[in-house]
């Protein structure tokens, strides 16, 4: 027992795209964690900087093979290839430039091994950029000593979202096409113009686009219904549900951890008869009391 033994896990795995997910009123993996409130547990893996080659490397202690079938992650979303797709001559970022093989073969790698530690798995494709934001950035952060140059293109980058496709179509997952929603989403003449804050990471409307297309997504995907977070049960039971009878509050708890254990024992202990007994005998005494009361 313990603080996640009642919820489900969600995991979003990724660079920093990821990583500023949870930014403050606006993060896509903030306003995931708030859709599934009280019944998932949504737990930040992405990494600043890092490429898909790093990523790969973390796979087995993060998301480990060992763990029984209850213990899965209920869903990973993986978002890689920003970084990966930097232009080889361009420092500083070229540091972290993966060639498109190589990030075929590490996504690919990636994916098959979260399918079999996690119950779902969506692929989320890089972004597109803003690419005259980003060198109007460069002289914002180094001044005279900006480069001029672009570390990234959205050239590149659409040859790594197209890679990050046929790598969730290869592996049967579903896959968030971030690329061509935010070149359809941009706002001004400029591809990705509006959607991010220096050309990379997202700005508000970027972050509110990322989570109504993984929402989209996550409706309309094989075992959605599961996905679903109004046919999820809460991990202890609602306020309302409890003032209802809050005199048999005892009783309320039961009846919702049987309904989670799907008609199960409570602690091995009340069964069958015996437990439809308790629940009777339990609301009837509580009844009896505010009745009682009333009389008085």
């Amino acid at each position: 027992m313990g603080l996640t033994d009642r919820r489900q896990t969600i995991v979003l795995f990724g660079d920093s795209l990821t990583q500023r997910s949870f930014e403050p009123d606006r993060g896509w993996g903030a306003a995931l964690a708030h859709l599934y409130g009280r019944r998932c547990d949504v737990y930040n893996r992405g990494f600043g900087g890092y490429n898909s080659t790093w990523c790969r490397s973390m796979l087995h202690e993060l998301f480990p093979l060992l763990h029984p079938k209850d213990a899965r992650p209920l869903l990973v979303t993986v978002l890689l290839g920003t970084n990966d797709a930097a232009l080889p001559s361009a420092a500083p970022s070229a540091s972290a430039f993966v060639a498109l093989d190589e990030y075929v073969a590490n996504l690919t790698s990636i994916v098959r091994h979260l399918q079999r530690a996690a119950t779902h798995v969506v692929v989320m494709t890089p972004p597109c950029m803003d690419e005259h934001q980003r060198l109007r950035y460069q002289v914002e952060m180094y001044g005279a000593d900006a480069m001029g140059v672009l570390d990234r293109t959205n050239e590149n980058t659409g040859r790594y979202a197209a890679a990050a496709r046929e790598v969730a179509a290869a592996c049967g997952a579903p896959c968030v096409d971030l690329f061509a929603r935010t070149q359809l989403a941009s706002s001004g003449d400029g591809v990705g113009e509006g959607l991010f804050v220096d050309g990379i990471h997202f700005s508000a409307e970027g972050q509110r686009l990322v989570f109504d297309a993984l929402r989209t997504c996550l409706q309309e995907m094989p075992g959605a219904v599961a996905l679903d977070p109004d046919s999820m049960d809460p991990d202890w039971p609602f306020g309302p549900d409890m003032r209802a009878e809050p005199r048999a509050w005892r009783c309320t708890f039961a009846a919702h951890w049987r309904r989670r254990r799907g008609g199960g024992s409570i602690c091995g202990v009340m069964r069958g008869f015996r437990r439809r007994l308790a629940t009777a005998a339990c609301t009837g005494l509580a009844v009896g009391y505010t009745l009682g009361r009333r009389i008085r």
